[in-house]
């Protein structure tokens, strides 16, 4: 997967799900990465990590190897 594209911030978590199961990365595999149980991983996939703050949706990302781009609009 080369990458996804982010409509809104509401995707990210979609597309860090999406991410995990592409490089072939179980629940687990991504808790050890992170250093957590795989519970708190089915916990915030299961909630679409609406607790996750920043640094912790910034740490998923760099474990998975995405960087995030993008661009803020002003709509009227």
């Amino acid at each position: 997967m080369r990458g996804v594209p982010l409509q809104s911030l509401e995707s990210l978590p979609i597309a860090l799900i999406q991410a995990r199961i592409a490089k072939g990365l179980t629940q687990k595999d991504l808790a050890q990465q992170l250093g957590v149980r795989e519970q708190q991983v089915q916990q915030d996939e299961d909630n679409l990590y609406a607790s996750a703050n920043w640094r912790r949706l910034g740490q998923i990302a760099e474990v998975l190897g995405m960087r995030i781009e993008g661009r803020l609009e002003f709509t009227s």
